[in-house]
């Protein structure tokens, strides 16, 4: 990120009005400098056990505190209900699932999506005519919803809203609901720190194509359980490859998407996290211990 107000590239952390100006991105770049050196100091001198929910994470504070943390996936709590989704009969629909935030960066959604109606025009129209992408999120305040609003325009301007379907606030069951029929889950969010909706839609049994950054590419997705993509061409792409897989290779790819997203189970989770204080908890028993022997 420092790097990026550095160089005064615009984007979705860095405003376009703090990018322009050369005042502004200096007095950012030391506000984050000065942020970080704190940052590290606390990490260096007050920390017993670190932990961190990713590769990614990992090596950011690696850097910053000059000692390694430990990685422990975050739960997700939530896949058992979804393990029994059937991996056969799946419809042609494309799901999205996040938050209609800037970062999640769903207009590449909808470009890429554009891309693969005209790029294949002739496979999409003569195998995967009924093929149609949803993104389903929430919003948290008026911003969010104004920013539905600007993504069904963009999806009009691009000449695809016929085939484009927004489902804002869906309840848990609508989640699922959706969940249990897709085939493809898209991911665009850039170096996410984990990516936990990409393991939901593994659980689920869907095939995965997320954004080639951050926890997805550095944990999550493997190319036996899913595919990375970029830019919208290789999202493209991408989305084709996964829609001609015979069924036997579509079903093959879910279930081991779906075994692999039991590395981020609850259980799992207790363990490592058991793991990572132990060595703390069996020093604050010794002192305990010692404590009650000098009284």
């Amino acid at each position: 990120m420092m790097e990026k107000v550095q160089r005064r590239d615009a984007g979705f952390n860095n405003d376009a009005a703090i990018a322009a100006s050369a005042h502004r991105s200096t007095a950012k770049y030391v506000y984050y400098r000065v942020f970080a050196a704190a940052y590290s100091l606390v990490g260096r001198c007050c920390t017993d056990v670190a932990m961190v929910n990713s590769t990614w994470t990992y090596d950011h504070i690696k850097q910053l505190w000059g000692k390694a943390p430990t990685i422990v996936y975050p739960p997700c709590g939530a896949m058992r209900e979804y393990m029994d989704f059937s991996l056969e009969g799946r419809e042609l629909l494309a799901l999205s699932v996040s938050q209609f935030r800037p970062e999640k960066n769903q207009l590449l959604q909808l470009q890429a999506f554009r891309v693969l109606l005209t790029k294949y025009e002739q496979q999409m129209h003569a195998k995967f005519r009924d093929f149609r992408l949803v993104l389903l999120g929430s919003c948290r305040n008026a911003d969010d919803e104004a920013r539905v609003q600007t993504l069904k325009q963009q999806a009009q301007e691009l000449g695809i809203a016929e085939r484009v379907d927004f489902v804002v606030n869906a309840s848990f069951a609508e989640l699922k609901r959706h969940l249990a029929k897709s085939s493809i889950g898209v991911h665009t969010m850039y170096n996410e720190h984990f990516g936990i909706s990409n393991v939901e839609m593994m659980a689920a049994g869907m095939l995965v194509v997320a954004n080639n950054s951050g926890g997805p590419k550095a944990d999550i997705v493997k190319p036996e359980t899913g595919c990375l993509a970029l830019t919208a061409d290789e999202y493209a792409d991408k989305m084709l490859s996964l829609l001609e897989k015979s069924p036997a290779e579509a079903v093959e790819m879910r279930s081991a998407a779906r075994n692999s997203s039991l590395r981020f189970s609850d259980e799992e989770f207790g363990e490592q996290f058991l793991a990572a204080i132990s060595g703390v908890l069996d020093s604050l028993e010794g002192s305990a211990v010692d404590y009650q022997q000098r009284k």
